[in-house]
């Protein structure tokens, strides 16, 4: 099973570097900030990922899951793609920034690839 995580970027906000970098970083996480506040169960996915013994692997979050940052133009197209990844049962969690007061990027999954890819595909990298 390949485990994997897309987070999608806005264009229209002109973000520099840094910051889509930083927004990006706090989206890889948030699935696991969420599951942990709210004590929320595990996907088998996110089981494997965080912990890679059950492959085999004790290494294998350092390894890790693959991240892929992908481009929406703004953010009527995001709220549409995290809405279709909702209904194909994927965890989506979208992220706020203070400074910029508006949401920034979506966090969809980790989820196996073949469960994320179709929802995805069609967008660009970021």
């Amino acid at each position: 099973m390949r485990t994997k995580q897309v987070i999608l970027v806005r264009r229209d906000l002109n973000m520099s570097a840094g910051k889509a970098a930083a927004q990006v970083g706090h989206g890889a996480i948030m699935f696991l900030h969420d599951h942990v506040r709210f004590n929320r169960p595990l996907s088998r996915p996110q089981i494997e990922w965080l912990y890679g013994e059950l492959r085999g692997d004790p290494a294998f979050i350092h390894g890790g899951m693959k991240k892929v940052v992908l481009a929406v133009a703004d953010l009527k197209e995001m709220l549409a793609v995290a809405e279709f990844a909702l209904g194909c049962g994927l965890e989506v969690h979208l992220v706020h920034d203070e400074g910029l007061n508006c949401t920034t990027v979506c966090a969809i999954g980790p989820d196996e690839e073949k469960n994320i890819d179709p929802v995805t595909d069609h967008l660009e990298l970021y």
